[in-house]
């Protein structure tokens, strides 16, 4: 499966010497101005299932210091094992200071392994019969401001209600962008400070520090669930752990992320 770049979303330029570039414009970019963390991911994992033609099934990203909006960082890919049905791949994102991001991946193909889920999606209202979510000024014309989200159930963030199980669920998308795609996922997961502030009532500002995502199925889908589940917040770091599904109940990914959490307001 050969993946293109496409520039629309983000914005990915392929040198002479085979190394990729991604411009950390604005829309790239979390409200605090330095590189969105579901960015990172989106573009690792479309790098090495570029480079080696199958689906990616877990990366773990790892964010090794900031990277402000007009940076140009260098994608490089190597392939650490090649297995014949898995391989291992790490892709490094670097600018002349340094590296930013560090993403461990395992890419496979393996039709005929088994299949089951176990798993079941919380009850949910339809995103047709949600209205969307209004966008706060902070996050406009960021990486956030690209993803339509409609509340599904949990607290109106600002609402003054809180989430007592620190549980928070949204119907998400990407408008133009598949919901099945890997991509789009790695982008909609990063968001784990955002079941913090439902359980808080504060909204939280930092940085993350890892993002971990397993893919599980694929279905065509337009929109996403995303049940986000913040789990603690110790000396300020705060866990959480997010699953992905299609409306129709497939899993389509899970993921765990760490940040540095500073609660505001």
């Amino acid at each position: 499966m050969s993946v293109d770049p496409k520039p629309d979303l983000l914005d990915l330029d392929m040198s002479r010497d085979g190394a990729w570039r991604l411009n950390v414009s604005k829309p790239m970019t979390n409200p605090s101005g330095v590189l969105y963390g579901g960015v990172a991911v989106a573009a690792s994992i479309r790098l090495a299932e570029h480079v080696v033609g199958v689906p990616t099934r877990w990366a773990t990203t790892r964010f090794l210091k900031p990277s402000a909006e007009g940076d140009v960082l260098q994608l490089r890919a190597t392939i650490d094992v090649a297995g014949r049905s898995t391989s291992h791949v790490t892709v490094m994102g670097t600018t002349p200071n340094g590296a930013v991001f560090e993403t461990l991946m395992g890419v496979g193909s393996k039709p005929e392994g088994a299949t089951h889920q176990w798993l079941q999606m919380p009850d949910a209202p339809p995103p047709e019969s949600l209205e969307s979510l209004p966008m706060m000024e902070h996050v406009d014309g960021t990486a956030i401001h690209k993803i339509e989200r409609r509340l599904a159930y949990g607290p109106m963030i600002g609402s003054g209600e809180l989430a007592a199980d620190g549980r928070l669920g949204m119907w998400m998308r990407l408008p133009g962008h598949p919901g099945n795609s890997r991509e789009v996922q790695g982008w909609l997961a990063d968001c784990v400070p955002l079941s913090i502030a439902a359980a808080t009532g504060k909204m939280p500002s930092g940085a993350s520090l890892d993002n971990t995502m397993r893919f599980a199925a694929e279905t065509p889908t337009d929109w996403v669930l995303v049940d986000i589940r913040a789990e603690a917040v110790v000396e300020g770091y705060g866990y959480g752990t997010v699953h992905l599904w299609a409306p129709d109940g497939t899993l389509l990914a899970t993921g765990t992320q760490t940040a540095v959490i500073r609660l505001l307001g």
